[in-house]
């Protein structure tokens, strides 16, 4: 690729994402495909995103008042292989797991998984899931679904 092709490259991806911030979509250019899915999953779900997830130690609250963490991982759900960290297992009572396609972020899947559940499945440092068909089999799939499931 010719040096001119990535930059007029660049100047697409620049463009990109400051549309995404002028609609809402992310604030920052730190996690684009997580904001995507924080947003998504607002967009989706009967939750609201919370002002700043850096101080409550969680991203959303569905209108029951539960308080829920948002995670995300380019891959798909039946990959077992998937770790997932960062989680505030003390400070949430639901864990959104979105998946999405690494090659156009698309998002494929969404569970909600009860800490209760996730305790069970967290490693020693109490911040650290491995996805395995057994956690996936507890979980309720949010995304896609069909119009009798309930939500949150």
């Amino acid at each position: 690729m010719k040096s001119n092709d990535i930059s007029k490259l660049v100047a697409h991806t620049a463009d990109c994402i400051r549309q995404l911030k002028n609609k809402g979509v992310i604030q920052s250019t730190e996690n684009i495909p997580l904001a995507y899915a924080r947003w998504f999953c607002a967009q989706r779900l009967p939750i609201e995103l919370v002002a700043s997830s850096q101080q409550t130690g969680y991203d959303a609250h569905s209108k029951f008042g539960d308080r829920i963490q948002i995670i995300m991982k380019l891959s798909s759900d039946t990959n077992f292989e998937a770790t997932f960290s960062t989680m505030c297992l003390n400070c949430i009572d639901y864990l959104l797991l979105v998946f999405m396609e690494e090659e156009t972020w698309q998002i494929k899947s969404i569970y909600q998984i009860p800490r209760d559940t996730l305790l069970q499945f967290a490693h020693s440092d109490r911040a650290t899931i491995q996805w395995c068909g057994e956690l996936r089999s507890l979980s309720v799939q949010v995304y896609p679904i069909d119009e009798n499931t309930l939500l949150l």
